[in-house]
């Protein structure tokens, strides 16, 4: 537009030059009683200069409207891919309209698809799906960037990223693992994972808070890996609250029996003793672990009396055990467990 208008100007100039030098002559226009004198070569300057200016109107009205419609297809562009990406990353998205109808009605024949990133493909040349992408194959690697990169990309929990992404944040920061319980919309299996690295890994603060945190949602896996990490730290609970955590999942003869066996390695005989003779009264399903204690510390006489008041089908084997004990006879005990 600045070259024509220059180009427009010099071209008007220059002809009424090339006029007034051919006819010098004036022409009088008359309006009621004034009248206007001029040359000729000025008042074809004026009707080019009028024409020129229309023209102009008219080329900047064209250019203007060009820019108006790139603009509102940059911006179509900007919705649309939008919501491919919130497709992809939340698998939902939020509808708005769009300047163009056919970009509208792509946008509607989108939304009846379930879009998921192919990373096996060429790269798209726009930005912000290549850098999702990139995240994508970094989370894929297991290469843990920097925790703005995971704020740049929101992902949904039902996401297929999403638990490698969350396993990578846990591993790299505990910080991570407790805000992981304490957000009850993350899946539960995530949520003690993140319980179970705590117990691994965490302070005794961290691993009681946790423990607070997931309180009526652990499975047998969770509560074994804190009672170990309740034996090797020396955890500060209460014996009664950890026959309340194998009573809530539920803890079988075996598991008591096996709990038994690597308390062993951590309690003095009397600690030992009074630990699994409380088990056993609060839960029936002990009895096999605290037997195994008392037999374990040679106290025969008590681990007598206390099969004589079980089921003997339910614990031939022990009985058997003893039978033979009486007799003098050596077996290892945990052939009869």
């Amino acid at each position: 537009m600045r070259y024509y208008i220059v180009f427009a100007f010099l071209f008007i100039v220059g002809f009424g030059v090339f006029v007034y030098s051919i006819d010098s002559h004036s022409f009088t226009f008359n309006m009621g009683t004034k009248s206007i004198n001029l040359p000729i070569a000025i008042w074809l300057m004026g009707v080019l200069g009028a024409f020129a200016f229309l023209s102009w109107v008219f080329l900047f009205k064209h250019n203007a409207s060009n820019k108006i419609r790139s603009w509102r297809e940059k911006q179509d562009f900007e919705k649309l891919l939008n919501q491919i990406m919130a497709q992809d990353t939340q698998k939902t998205f939020l509808k708005t309209k769009f300047a163009n109808k056919y970009m509208e009605n792509l946008s509607q024949i989108l939304a009846r698809y379930d879009l998921k990133a192919d990373l096996n493909t060429p790269t798209s040349g726009c930005e912000k799906v290549d850098n999702l992408f990139s995240h994508y194959q970094n989370i894929e690697n297991g290469e843990l960037k920097e925790p703005k990169e995971h704020a740049k990309h929101t992902l949904s929990y039902e996401h297929a990223y999403f638990p490698k992404r969350l396993v990578a944040l846990i591993q790299h920061d505990l910080k991570n693992a407790l805000e992981t319980l304490k957000n009850e919309q993350i899946p539960l299996d995530l949520r003690r994972y993140a319980f179970i690295e705590i117990t691994q890994k965490g302070s005794e603060k961290e691993i009681l808070k946790a423990l607070n945190l997931m309180q009526g949602f652990l499975d047998k896996e969770c509560v074994r890996h804190f009672l170990k990490a309740f034996f090797e730290k020396n955890l500060a609970l209460d014996v009664s609250k950890i026959s309340q955590l194998c009573l809530e999942v539920h803890y079988d003869k075996n598991d008591y029996l096996r709990l038994a066996q690597m308390a062993q390695s951590f309690l003095i005989p009397d600690k030992w003793f009074k630990f699994f003779e409380f088990l056993s009264d609060e839960d029936e399903q002990a009895q096999k672990a605290f037997l195994f204690v008392l037999l374990e510390l040679e106290m025969n006489d008590l681990a007598k009396e206390r099969l004589a008041t079980l089921p003997f089908e339910e614990y031939a084997l022990l009985n058997a055990y003893m039978d033979l004990k009486n007799h003098h006879k050596a077996y290892k005990l945990e052939a009869f467990l």
